[in-house]
């Protein structure tokens, strides 16, 4: 049997249908996902460019509070980080920084909130 979750038209978790026949091809706004996936609907958002461009759900960003907004995102922090030292020091990172670096780029958590 296959199970699907379905996603809402901003790529949000909805629920899930399950029983499915093996054979059954997703539509769009579908990714077959393992028959034991619990997480949360509501919870999670689809990002089709993480997991090495092969997706994968991600916690849906959370809208913080004032005091929240003014701390640094420190993931952003290191990224740029990298980035200083990639541009100075060209070729002196390691393989797995740089595809770190090409991922986060495109990730949600990159993004300005």
């Amino acid at each position: 049997m296959t199970t699907v979750a379905v996603l809402d038209a901003n790529g949000v978790l909805a629920r899930y249908e399950r029983g499915l026949p093996d054979d059954y091809q997703p539509s769009e706004g579908q990714i077959i996902v393992p028959d034991e996936c619990d997480l949360l609907p509501g919870k999670y958002v689809w990002n089709s460019n993480a997991n090495a461009g092969n997706g994968a759900f991600i916690p849906v960003p959370r809208v913080g509070s004032s005091d929240e907004a003014k701390q640094p995102n420190v993931l952003r922090s290191i990224f740029r980080g990298f980035q200083a030292i990639e541009s100075r020091f060209p070729g002196t990172l390691p393989t797995e920084t740089k595809d770190w670096l090409n991922q986060f780029a495109v990730s949600i958590d990159n993004s300005v909130r």
